[in-house]
């Protein structure tokens, strides 16, 4: 419950409300767990989907399909590279229908059938969606194009490392200079590389050094890395190999969870609330919420809850209870100072006193 109040897309939801119960069993969550009859997509596969169209695209929408009796019966994710909010010109609504179109099929939705989660481009934040993507686009291409280079260097060089011509006034023929060609090609391509030639005519030998780019690649490399991490949201000690310790991978990974990985989930949750559950729940209590995905510290949750149960803001079982262990008899009195001080419930002391076995 205090990780539920902390979230603001629930405040208006769990203002009037003093107490929260988990539902385990709804229609509404049978139908997010199965999705739909297909064979091949399930809540899983829903929900992965729609955080790859978000990531891609910017936009992901859901088709709500309802049965005679206007229950929820199936989830269809819509591919949204195909799918566009449409808006009349001469309405006064932001969007009017929702059209898919694919080739020679083209699909019209009402705005009451479709769900759609977006990361709002700020060009157009009603209607359009700006994914990370999209963001890192350059540093895309230009890792693109220096792979496409590399690639073309190793499957055609063309950049020879000497050049063998005749010394002084002498000239070579065509069937010559094709003869030196063939036998240096032999002698010292492929592992042939060290070997030593003996010439037999005067020829002059004229190595070609080219300019070193290999830190400059490396660099580049570097920053197109950094640039779509960023725009993802990932830590770069998550792609890190070498020279990252526990302690900063685990930073890596809270910092992870609660700066990308929560606020996706905030947003699904907030707009199924809004869209989907308010639908089909008219008492205002019912809500969905994901759990908390950023992973806490034992450590610093155990001295919060040793705090607690020494200022008398929890008994000793609700902190074990917080802890994940067994209550223990006494447990449910909160204790003074000096009992949480000393170790062991006031109970347990007080026997000891009265048989005599305290410890003076």
């Amino acid at each position: 419950v205090k990780y539920l109040r902390k979230q603001s897309f629930l405040s208006a939801t769990l203002k009037n409300l003093s107490e929260v119960d988990e539902v385990t069993e709804h229609p509404l969550l049978l139908a997010l767990e199965k999705a739909n009859d297909s064979p091949f997509v399930n809540g899983y596969t829903t929900k992965l989907l729609t955080l790859l169209y978000l990531e891609t695209v910017g936009e992901s929408y859901w088709y709500i399909e309802n049965d005679a009796l206007g229950r929820l019966k199936n989830i269809w994710p819509l591919p949204a590279q195909y799918v566009r909010p449409v808006k009349e010109t001469t309405s006064n609504k932001i969007v009017e229908y929702y059209e898919f179109r694919c080739g020679s099929v083209t699909e019209r939705y009402e705005v009451d059938e479709i769900i759609q989660f977006i990361l709002p481009d700020l060009n157009d934040p009603y209607k359009t969606g700006y994914s990370s993507t999209k963001a890192s686009t350059e540093a895309t291409l230009v890792g693109n194009k220096l792979m496409s280079h590399e690639l073309g260097l190793l499957e055609n060089q063309a950049r020879p490392d000497a050049i063998v011509s005749p010394d002084k006034d002498q000239v070579f023929g065509d069937d010559e200079a094709k003869r030196y060609e063939k036998m240096l090609n032999l002698k010292f391509g492929r592992g042939g590389s060290g070997k030593i030639m003996v010439a037999e005519e005067a020829l002059k030998w004229t190595p070609i050094v080219f300019p070193p780019q290999d830190l400059a690649k490396l660099e580049i490399n570097k920053w197109s890395k950094t640039e779509i991490a960023n725009t993802k949201g990932v830590p770069l000690a998550l792609l890190e190999a070498v020279q990252i310790n526990r302690a900063t991978l685990e930073a890596a990974m809270e910092q992870h969870a609660r700066n990308t990985v929560k606020p996706r989930c905030d947003l699904i949750a907030a707009v199924l609330n809004d869209q989907l559950v308010s639908k089909y729940d008219n008492t205002g209590r019912l809500f969905l919420c994901f759990d908390d995905p950023v992973p806490e510290s034992r450590e610093q949750r155990m001295k919060e809850c040793v705090q607690f149960v020494q200022n008398r803001i929890i008994t000793p079982n609700e902190a074990r209870y917080e802890l994940g262990y067994p209550p223990i008899e006494g447990g449910d009195e909160l204790m003074s100072i000096n009992d949480a001080n000393v170790g062991g419930s006031s109970t347990e002391r007080q026997s000891s006193r009265d048989s005599g076995k305290a410890d003076k």
